[in-house]
């Protein structure tokens, strides 16, 4: 049939290039590279006498089958769309993105834009599957659409939720994470319903990213779909990718909700048995979810992750890095060969560390009690070059702590911090984060209790020394009430997912 074709090219109208093109991915046969090469030279040639529906068609067909058709063509496409887009449909608006999307390419802003305008003139009766692809390609090409369009989207699919599949659902809910826009919580609460009534019809893709994009937009679940997520996790566990198993636990320890043992547990086996397959974001977030979570995975898989991110060290992004890292000192699992590899890729690339993950490997070094002058130094440095402390408080804080805790170790060697000054300038920074900490609903709890009985308190008190901080003291017989160590737990357990990393006593 692709020789046939080929013979009969010079012949073809638009209509017949865009049926031919159509059939062979409806059919999911690739005609060859030779034989689409033709057609896209022809294609360019032939562009104004393409219809809405020719050229939605030739499009889908080029992303169906995998082949990029060149960014001359698709320019010309773009253009001739811009030209004819009150022609289009609400499917041919929507497949000729996704198409775009899928290419790896995007049109000029303009058309975008224009593209936006068009589709809300129809959203009020636009149907689940167009308008998923819609948000899908618009996010996948980092576009943001206009609030009205979005407001509107989100409307439209509250209304017509019954009718989404798993996977439009789970593309129009990653999409509106992507976009970092909440859709309100008519329909975030009919998500929920819906995979909790039929989760077994969502694959471990479906699942993972819908939770993913809870968590992406800062959305706390309500319990049920936590429970059904957990649920699903642990009957289908061999059906979880890398990609979805790091999706998932990244956010059950987001939410600091816990999903239970047996679900860890298989989670744990499943690491273990396709550790070659995990990429360095999909392992680093395995790990720091198991951190956060209080779940040790067991020593076997801390060994063989350690051995695997060293060989793909070069892969591994500062956050991975020191994601990864808070993981193996939550767990006191001390891997020097890690640590080595982990200490040379800080040396060769600092200055791609940012501010959170300078403070969060400096706080896994210390509680490590891994102290090499050279690494410390060099984030330290890197660190006040790129920050300081008006732009991250919070990081200083974390730093002064990590130094704090290597300074009161007896085995710790000298760390001379340079510039010499910046010890000083972390510790200002925890000392005005403490005075302006207003305390939690438990400190005041207890706080009430005392000064009901007379006693006279502070809260949060900085000891004389600027060192600590005490969630009470008592001033007149200078008695120290720490309310809540270890102060975090998960929601839903009431287990602790914190524990005290330097404290003092007496």
């Amino acid at each position: 049939m692709a020789t046939q074709a080929m013979q009969r090219l010079p012949h073809f109208n638009s209509q017949n290039m865009s049926n031919t093109l159509w059939a062979f991915a409806s059919l999911n046969h690739h005609p060859g590279p030779m034989l689409l090469k033709v057609l896209q030279r022809e294609l360019v040639h032939k562009l104004p006498h393409f219809t809405s529906q020719g050229i939605e068609n030739v499009l889908w067909a080029f992303a169906t089958l995998g082949h990029h058709p060149g960014e001359e063509t698709l320019m010309a496409a773009a253009q001739h769309i811009g030209s004819i887009l009150r022609q289009f449909n609400q499917q041919n608006l929507a497949l000729a993105l996704w198409a775009f999307a899928k290419l790896g390419w995007r049109p000029h802003t303009s058309l975008l834009s224009a593209a936006c305008r068009h589709a809300l003139l129809t959203v009020d009766t636009i149907n689940p599957q167009n308008l998923s692809n819609i948000l899908w390609a618009l996010a996948t090409m980092e576009f943001t659409p206009p609030p009205v369009l979005l407001e509107a989207a989100a409307n439209r699919a509250e209304q017509i939720l019954p009718d989404f599949t798993p996977q439009a659902m789970a593309n129009l809910m990653w999409a509106f994470a992507a976009m970092s826009h909440n859709p309100g919580s008519a329909l975030l609460n009919g998500v929920t319903d819906d995979v909790v009534q039929h989760a077994n019809n969502y694959s471990a893709q479906h699942i993972a990213v819908t939770c993913w994009a809870f968590g992406k937009l800062e959305i706390t679940p309500r319990p049920t779909l936590m429970q059904a997520v957990a649920g699903h996790l642990t009957q289908r566990i061999g059906q979880y990718s890398p990609q979805s198993l790091s999706n998932v636990l990244w956010a059950f320890a987001t939410q600091e909700t816990h999903p239970g043992t047996a679900a860890l547990d298989a989670a744990a086996l499943l690491v273990c048995k396709i550790l070659q397959d995990f990429d360095a974001p999909a392992l680093s977030n395995c790990l720091w979810a198991f951190a956060q979570l209080r779940h040790h995975p067991g020593d076997a898989l801390l060994t063989a992750a350690a051995l695997h991110s060293c060989c793909c060290m070069e892969a591994f992004t500062p956050q991975a890095i020191s994601m990864t890292m808070i993981a193996y000192a939550t767990f006191d699992h001390h891997d020097v060969d890690l640590v080595q590899a982990v200490s040379t890729k800080v040396l060769q690339m600092p200055s791609a560390f940012d501010p959170q993950a300078i403070a969060n490997t400096l706080w896994a070094l210390a509680l490590l009690e891994d102290l090499s002058p050279p690494v410390w130094n060099c984030l330290l440095v890197t660190f006040a070059k790129t920050a300081g402390g008006c732009t991250a408080p919070k990081q200083m804080c974390q730093i002064f702590q990590a130094l704090l805790m290597l300074q009161l170790k007896p085995s710790s060697l000298p760390l001379f911090v340079q510039p010499p000054s910046f010890l000083h300038m972390c510790q200002q920074a925890f000392v005005r984060d403490m005075e302006a900490s207003q305390g939690d609903n438990h400190q005041h709890d207890v706080a009430h209790v005392l000064g009901s009985m007379g006693l006279a308190h502070s809260v949060n008190h900085i000891t004389d020394d600027g060192f600590f901080c005490a969630d009470i003291l008592i001033t007149g017989c200078r008695v120290v009430i720490q309310v809540d160590e270890p102060h975090h737990w998960t929601c839903n357990t009431g287990q602790p997912i914190g524990k005290t990393g330097l404290s003092l006593h007496g």
